[in-house]
């Protein structure tokens, strides 16, 4: 009988073994197939988001024009420090229940209540969406306090209505008015008595620009979401001058989301540094993104500028035909 010691190499692998050499030519091949894998799995799931994602905004765009419908034809309410479509100030404090109470969405207010009663943080777009999920972007990892905030999605500042009549200021104390578009002209900051820019509270009034170009809703950078408008400047187009209010979001590779007024939506890459180097961090907003400073990050190169100006012409224009203004 032969010993454990005389066999050979050929007759261990006969009897079903590997050989080291063998063992580690396998190991390699794994690690290396695991290394080509993992891009394509990683790439894989930010598709999955990303189709995600633009469900979510088309979802909204879709309850937006069902509210109108049943409105004589009215946008949602959408002016800030009025009950609007999405009354949540979002924060970084554990004692906002607008962060993470996903309950406040689909929680229609009492039948017959006030309107001046509803809660700050119930949705005008209750009746339509049920799934509380729809707000939120998969992809979007801002958390409080350990738990996911349920909003990534904010609307255009140029599109809606005042849902009370209020008389201070340039609001003229009549409901169903239009919205203010306070950031429009950019050059003096909030001002509800802008007379720069178009607003928009009818879809017969979308024809600068039009409906296929104008967006109604985007995803809006974790950093950067407050209330519930995305407000862009468009009085500043060129290099330099030309500034963001809030922030886009780039959390789909370089990319974010956008429904427009006709009804479809699009997911839109960037080219300048909204591609890459406004990184979500968890304690409030981005130096950067300092959006209601000093500092409001400017467009600086050509590639920042051709970002810049993608939005600006898909929110508003100068009611002056006569002001230069970029093309959608």
């Amino acid at each position: 009988m032969k010993t454990l010691e005389k066999q050979t190499s050929r007759e261990i692998k006969d009897s079903g073994g590997f050989t080291i050499t063998e063992l580690l030519a396998i190991i390699a091949t794994v690690a290396m197939l695991a290394a080509l894998l993992l891009p394509a799995v990683a790439r894989a799931a930010g598709q999955s988001q990303g189709a995600k994602c633009l469900n979510n905004i088309r979802q909204l765009i879709l309850a937006a024009q069902m509210y109108a419908t049943d409105n004589v034809g009215l946008w949602f309410p959408n002016q800030p420090g009025e009950p609007d479509w999405v009354q949540d100030p979002m924060s970084w404090t554990t004692n906002n229940p607008a962060n993470t109470n996903w309950q406040y969405l689909i929680t229609s207010p009492a039948p017959g209540s006030n309107p001046n009663a509803y809660s700050p943080y119930n949705s005008f777009f209750t009746p339509y969406i049920k799934d509380p999920s729809i707000y939120r972007c998969p992809a979007d990892p801002s958390v409080v306090g350990g738990v996911a905030r349920i909003r990534s999605y904010s609307a255009n500042q140029a599109i809606g209505t005042c849902w009370t009549g209020v008389t201070t200021g340039c609001l003229y104390g009549q409901a169903d008015q239009h919205v203010t578009g306070q950031w429009l002209p950019g050059a003096g900051g909030d001002n509800d008595c802008q007379d720069y820019g178009f607003t928009y509270q009818k879809l017969s009034q979308m024809v600068r620009p039009k409906p296929t170009t104008l967006f109604v809703f985007a995803e809006e950078h974790p950093d950067s979401i407050n209330d519930s408008t995305l407000a862009v400047q468009i009085g500043q187009t060129g290099l330099g001058g030309g500034a963001w209010i809030d922030v886009p979001s780039n959390l789909h590779n370089g990319a974010g989301s956008f429904s427009f007024a006709d009804g479809h939506a699009e997911i839109h890459k960037w080219v300048g540094r909204l591609m890459s180097t406004l990184t979500y961090v968890q304690n409030g907003y981005v130096p950067e993104i300092n959006y209601e400073g000093a500092n409001q990050p400017t467009a600086d190169t050509a590639d920042d500028l051709k970002d810049l100006n993608w939005v600006q012409a898909r929110t508003s224009a100068p009611i002056n035909p006569s002001i230069p203004f970029p093309s959608p």
